[in-house]
């Protein structure tokens, strides 16, 4: 499958990110990130938030998702949102946004999600 087409989700209710297997306006079938598939959970779309696999990788080869904290090769930090059709990084703390060429994303590493990680907004 390709990265581009996966999705994850966070739960409002339970504050977890979870793994998505399908979706459609009223339901979510989700599974905890890093379980086994047997734990999949069905959601309420209106208790989650959506996010999307931008079909980038960091440095670590891992799956760059929409709302991702990033780490850049200079220490600062930006996540990712979609916008106008194409993937950006917003930086803090002047909340500026670039679009990026995907050679800057494997220079970077994911050090959270702006959902579980609203810590790093003070940073």
């Amino acid at each position: 499958m390709n990265d581009r087409f996966k999705f994850r989700c966070y739960n409002k209710n339970d504050n977890t990110i979870y793994d998505v297997y399908s979706f459609d306006k009223n339901f979510i079938k989700a599974n905890p990130i890093n379980t086994c598939v047997n734990s999949i959970r069905t959601f309420k779309t209106s208790d989650c938030i959506l996010m999307q696999c931008t079909g980038l990788k960091d440095k670590n080869d891992k799956p760059i998702f929409e709302g991702d904290w990033l780490k850049t090769k200079d220490g600062s930090y930006c996540y990712v949102v979609w916008f106008n059709g194409f993937w950006w990084v917003k930086s803090l703390p002047s909340e500026a946004m670039d679009l990026e060429h995907a050679e800057f994303y494997k220079e970077c590493e994911i050090v959270g999600n702006i959902h579980e990680n609203k810590e790093l907004l003070d940073e």
